[in-house]
């Protein structure tokens, strides 16, 4: 009887432990898959406010149904007021990472941050206008951004979009920073609609299109727009993500001293 009871004893002693192994296995399968997954944003819901919405995704980033981003931070959730607004433009069409290279603008500034997925080089100026109009639509209607402090900010043929969607839409966009960019947007100007605007304008010393930045700089002066023009060494690029701070910082304090 002894033999046989240490014998049932062994037995569940080896079923026991059987399942701690497997229990302990699984265990860490999962926490490891859980842990290394990426966070996929997911399209907020209608009832949701926009700090739920920011909140919900540790990073504070919102991608819509159009690939366009949203980035709110903190400074700009809590201010007791609505806040400006960049819609960021890239010549293939901005992502996520870009959001992401210039947040520190909305960390600093309280500025709120978006994307234009759509408006990309090599397509109609039309097409990308109407698509930036929707972005702000989106912009300005869900989530805290002044409606009157609405700015683009664009590299080369971007920087010349944001140029053209100014002149497009003097009520609806207020200011443009622009790297690089050239003057074909300038026929589509509405002299007379652009008093008050604001750009910030950057080109190199060796930039192919410094010259028709000097050329927009003294027409901008002539109608009205709060101008300025920053020269840096160098040739035609992007440069740091900086300048694009250094102009909302201009802009800024240009608002202030209106």
């Amino acid at each position: 009887m002894t033999l046989v009871f240490n014998s049932k004893v062994k037995s569940q002693k080896s079923k026991f432990l059987d399942s701690l192994f497997w229990f302990l296995a699984f265990s860490f399968c999962f926490c490891s898959i859980a842990h290394s997954a990426p966070v996929i944003p997911t399209e907020p819901t209608a009832s949701e406010g926009i700090l739920e919405r920011t909140q919900k995704l540790k990073t504070n980033f919102v991608v819509d149904t159009d690939s366009d981003c949203y980035y709110i931070s903190a400074k700009a959730l809590l201010a007791k007021e609505k806040v400006p607004g960049l819609i960021i433009l890239h010549c293939n069409g901005a992502t996520a990472g870009d959001l992401d290279t210039f947040r520190f603008i909305s960390d600093s500034l309280g500025w709120a941050l978006a994307t234009c997925h759509s408006s990309r080089n090599h397509r109609s100026v039309y097409l990308n206008d109407a698509s930036i109009v929707h972005t702000i639509n989106k912009f300005i209607s869900e989530y805290p951004v002044d409606s009157s402090k609405v700015f683009l900010f664009g590299f080369s043929g971007q920087g010349s979009q944001a140029i053209a969607s100014m002149f497009l839409h003097p009520d609806l966009i207020q200011g443009v920073v622009a790297i690089c960019a050239h003057k074909g947007a300038l026929p589509l100007a509405r002299a007379d609609a652009l008093r008050g605007k604001f750009a910030y304008l950057v080109t190199r010393k060796n930039d192919w299109n410094r010259m028709d930045n000097n050329f927009m700089f003294q027409a901008f002066t002539r109608w009205g727009v709060r101008c300025t023009l920053v020269v840096t060494p160098g040739k035609h690029g992007a440069g740091s993500r900086n300048e694009a701070f250094f102009g909302c910082e201009w802009i800024n304090r240009a608002c202030v001293n209106r």
